[in-house]
């Protein structure tokens, strides 16, 4: 499983998948379905999420999920931003459905 913030047209969001990397054709695909075709994407601390989101954690757990899996643990920017710092994010990526997957290196 991984946790990743995005930053979106309308906002950041917090999300959880089990995809193996942010960068598969799955992961874009899942956002694709959710209306999210262009945005930025960097992998935050799988614990640092568990810590804060934990009742989000307990309802998955044991649940099964195939590759393309993708849920929203928040919608709130200003939440995310204070808890998230891009300091501490893995390296970012610029998603565009209409273009290839970008890796930005710091």
């Amino acid at each position: 499983m991984k946790t990743a913030m995005l930053v979106t047209g309308s906002g950041p969001l917090l999300v959880s998948t089990t995809c193996e990397s942010l960068a598969e054709a799955g992961f874009t695909q899942a956002m694709h379905s959710k209306g999210i075709d262009k945005f930025i994407v960097c992998e935050v601390s799988l614990d640092r999420c568990r810590r804060l989101y934990p009742r989000h954690f307990h309802e998955k757990s044991g649940g099964a999920c195939d590759d393309r899996h993708v849920d929203v643990l928040d919608t709130d920017g200003r939440r995310i931003f204070l808890n998230f710092p891009f300091i501490e994010s893995g390296v970012p990526l610029l998603v565009d459905r209409q273009a290839l997957t970008i890796e930005v290196t710091p």
